[in-house]
Parts: structure tokens; sequence; C-alpha cells
């Protein structure tokens, strides 16, 4: 059973870089993370083009919000100025907030899934609009989450959406519509398939004249 394991383990991430040779450049990070916990690999799991993107759009300034957390968490404390993470289940959240203890620029939010998620949803709405240069929806009831966040992201700043490609999350492409988007597919730490995410940019205000 393993070895079958270990075998179609390969034959998905041969699939991934024979349909698209770039991301062969992965591999290395990939294989160091690929049986590690996320806390313990310190990675979002998110395509590693994203996380390249991420890197480039990131400043130690930045702010970031997060559905979901993990090793992504860990990941933007090393690089910003501020995460805010909202978990609802309170093992997860036990763990993760042990994780970041210490560290004066995160946060970690715990809110029950009473009321259909209602609190874990609108959490958010506690900051200030355009407050976010990163929000990341990547935990349960996402377009719920994602319709919650639009007004939080910057101007110039990124909305991103792990597992895009998945059928109950069709509606965010309307949702977001008027934002300019990049869907990002293949190696994606602690994967055997190719992970599927999609970030949108919210367009820069426009000045208007007088």
């Amino acid at each position: 059973m393993k070895e079958a394991s270990r075998v179609g383990r390969i034959a998905g991430i041969a699939q991934i870089v024979a349909s698209d040779p770039g991301q062969a450049r992965f591999l290395p990070a990939w294989g160091r993370v690929l049986r590690k916990s996320p806390l313990t690999s310190r990675l979002p799991w998110l395509p590693f083009r994203v996380i390249e993107r991420l890197e480039k759009h990131l400043t130690n300034e930045s702010r970031v919000f997060e559905f979901g957390g993990g090793g992504s968490t860990l990941w933007f404390a090393d690089r910003v100025g501020e995460v805010v993470t909202v978990e609802h289940d309170d093992d997860w959240f036990r763990a993760l907030k042990d994780a970041v203890s210490g560290r004066d620029n995160c946060q970690v939010l715990y809110r029950a899934a009473d009321d259909d998620f209602a609190g874990y949803v609108g959490v958010i709405a506690d900051y200030a609009d355009g407050y976010f240069d990163v929000v990341v929806v990547d935990g349960r009831n996402r377009i719920r989450c994602l319709q919650s966040a639009m007004g939080k992201v910057r101007p110039g700043g990124l909305l991103i959406l792990d597992d895009s490609d998945r059928a109950r999350y069709s509606e965010a492409f309307m949702i977001a519509t008027a934002w300019p988007h990049v869907t990002y597919r293949g190696l994606t730490p602690s994967k055997a398939i190719a992970g599927v995410t999609t970030v949108w940019r919210r367009p820069a205000l426009v000045a208007s004249s007088q």
C-alpha cells in the first residue's frame, strides 16, 4: 500500500512538471517539506508561484488577514508587520496560538462555528476598509468570507482564494469580476497533486478630477 502510494505521488508530480516544465525548479523545496506538518514547514499551502508573488508584494509593513492559518501564519509573521488569523477549530486554534507565542505582530482569533460561522465570516468587519495588503481565504464558508473581505483589501492589494478550481467556489469569479486576477496551478508544499489558487488584485482608486 505504501509503495503504491509513493508511486502514485511520483506519477502525479511528474505529470505536473511535464505539463509545465518551469515547475521543476520548485522540486527541491517541495521535497524538503513533503512529510512535515504545516507548523514545521512554515510555508503556505499555496502553489509555489503564488508564494513567489507574495514575496514580491509584501514588505515588513504589510498587513495580512487569513481565514484559516497554519504554516502560512508563521511564514507571514516572519515577513510582515501584522498578521491576523481566524480559526474555527479549537484544537488547531490552540496549536497555532502556541506556535506564534511571543510574536507581537501576530494575532490568532477563535470564532466558533455557531450560527453558520457568522462570527468567523464577520470578524474581518472589525477592521477599517482598505486595511489589509493581503487577505487569504483558505478556511470555511469561503464564498461568504471572500465577500466580507473585499472591502478590507487596500487598492492594489491582493485577495487570494485557495482551491479556486472547486465548483462550489465558482461564484467567486462573478463576485470579484471587476478585479483583475490570475489563477495559478502547480507544485504546492505538502501536496502530491497540483494546487490551484486564484489571486485577485483590487484596482487602484482613480483620483477624481476637480
